[in-house]
């Protein structure tokens, strides 16, 4: 009776010795054909083809279910694959996948379903991987970098407000046909202070590359007194030696222009101006018995040309440099503008720039018995905001 037991008892351990292979390897893919298993995580040396001949899954399978894989040839140890159960499986055309030199588009001509085919001796079923394509698209040329350290900045339409230390220089004559006037030099015989600061507003539109227009303004006043040293006639009045005489000037500038930038290009720009200038200058003498002023008020426009030039530099910095002027007589009156300006600019933000240089501003104007003649020089700060 013991004998048939022990000959019952290895019957039975070697059947299941056989099965058991058969059985673990078949239970574990039912629990993955069942989405059983859903999540896999990256050990090393696996890549998405070995991950995907592990489970019987093509890499294009997997990056369905995963889409923040960029890179099908990268990932990393410990990153959760997401793999998707057997009735999730869907076709994929033309996934779009970035690598870091070339666009990759992998396409699949015909797949739905992984075909199971028999592959080894004991007819466990293995997944077949479809057959993928990978097209290299390379007409895609890449974007040039913009380089940051130019002092190139926006320029479409800006704002400018300007703080100019100038030396002024005025000299004042008023003549009548009786009385020819004297040349009264505001500083040196009425003790006018000949430093002003001077606020300049100024603003532009550059609809295109290659033109500009400005406009500008600024207004002066200037005054003083003291005892003359001389006579002084003005006006058709006589202000006589040790009187306290006070004398004013007020001038007010509007002017515009448009540039036309004939060489431009990332180095910076070079071309002509044309533009017009709108003076208006009144000026007065008086003392405690006399008064006299400007027979009218000295004003009038004029046409003005000159010529630009710009220069982009490293570090957010840029140099500009215009002059301008005219010397012509437009409905009586005779005018002589000059003006200089060279100034470096630092692009302190995208739509923000500071600029320090230096401005010059000569003119001279008559009018029947009325002249003045006015020089401004100095250093000049300001700042300006550029959309």
């Amino acid at each position: 009776m013991c004998r048939y037991i022990i000959v019952y008892l290895i019957f039975v351990f070697a059947f299941c010795a056989s099965v058991c292979p058969f059985a673990y390897s078949q239970s574990s893919l039912d629990r993955y054909s069942s989405g059983s298993i859903n999540e896999y995580k990256v050990k090393k040396g696996d890549t998405l083809s070995k991950i995907g001949r592990k489970f019987g899954l093509s890499v294009s399978e997997i990056l369905v279910h995963n889409p923040t894989i960029e890179n099908p040839n990268y990932i990393f140890v410990g990153q959760v694959i997401v793999l998707p159960a057997q009735e999730d499986i869907q076709p994929i055309i033309n996934k779009p996948v970035h690598s870091p030199k070339e666009e990759i588009y992998i396409e699949e001509e015909e797949i739905a379903v992984p075909e199971i085919i028999p592959a080894n001796d004991n007819d466990i079923p293995v997944y077949s991987e479809p057959e993928v394509i990978y097209e290299i698209e390379s007409d895609k040329k890449p974007k040039r970098k913009k380089n940051k350290s130019s002092g190139k900045m926006r320029n479409f339409v800006g704002a400018e407000i300007s703080y100019w230390m100038a030396g002024v220089d005025a000299k004042v004559r008023s003549s009548t046909l009786d009385v020819i006037g004297t040349l009264v030099d505001l500083e040196d015989d009425l003790g006018v202070d000949s430093y002003l600061g001077v606020p300049v507003v100024e603003l532009w539109v550059k609809p295109v590359s290659f033109l500009r227009a400005n406009v500008s303004y600024m207004s002066l006043k200037m005054d003083g007194g003291r005892k003359i040293e001389e006579t002084i006639a003005f006006g058709g009045y006589e202000f006589t030696i040790s009187e306290d005489v006070r004398g004013e000037l007020e001038v007010k500038r509007f002017s515009g222009d448009i540039e036309w930038h004939v060489l431009n290009g990332s180095w910076g720009y070079v071309g002509p101006t044309v533009g017009g200038e709108y003076v208006r200058i009144d000026g007065e003498l008086s003392s405690e018995s006399a008064y006299a002023s400007l027979k009218d008020p000295l004003h009038g426009g004029t046409v003005t040309v000159g010529g630009v030039v710009g220069i982009n530099l490293p570090y957010n910095l840029s140099f500009e440099a215009a002059m301008k002027g005219i010397s012509l007589e437009i409905s009586g009156v005779k005018a002589e503008v000059l003006e200089l300006e060279a100034c470096l600019n630092w692009t302190v933000a995208e739509f923000f720039c500071v600029s320090a240089g230096y401005r010059s501003l000569t003119i001279d104007a008559s009018k029947d018995e009325d002249e003045v003649d006015l020089t401004l020089s100095g250093p000049e700060i300001s700042g300006s905001i550029r959309f």
